[in-house]
């Protein structure tokens, strides 16, 4: 299996993604197609930075009025048990975030720390234990 990760960021929101492809003879074939690995809205909201390291800097000038989060992930392939079967790709994230639907000034800071297990089946990976943190945009 051969992986990449790829990012981009959009007035202040960043975000990065992982895919995964087999090496066949003859070709290539996706096996995870663009799966969440990072997001932050740090850089575009001023004071969710000091709102999530737990300091009232951002929530005294009111803070922003959607949740803050800073979550990144870490992916690590376990090798396969046999030659033909890739093994299970673990994805470790850490980090923090508010609560969704109040104002992030107001709302409690959940830390993060979490993992998501994505097993091969049927020639492909599968999230098969945890969940994905990762706030899409």
């Amino acid at each position: 299996v051969l992986s990449a990760t790829y990012g981009s960021c959009w007035q202040g929101y960043c975000a990065s993604w992982l895919s995964a492809w087999e090496l066949q003879p003859g070709g290539v074939r996706l096996v995870l197609d663009g799966v969440p690995i990072a997001a932050s809205n740090t850089g575009a909201q001023e004071a969710c930075e000091a709102i999530l390291a737990g300091g009232r800097r951002g929530r005294a000038g009111g803070g922003p009025r959607d949740a803050c989060f800073d979550i990144a992930g870490t992916p690590r392939f376990a090798q396969g048990v046999r030659d033909d079967t890739p093994g299970a790709l673990t994805l470790s994230f850490r980090g923090a975030r508010t609560t969704e639907g109040r104002p992030a000034a107001r709302a409690r800071v959940s830390r993060i720390d979490e993992q998501a297990v994505y097993a091969w089946q049927d020639g492909r990976y599968v999230l098969t234990r945890g969940r994905n943190p990762v706030p899409s945009f």
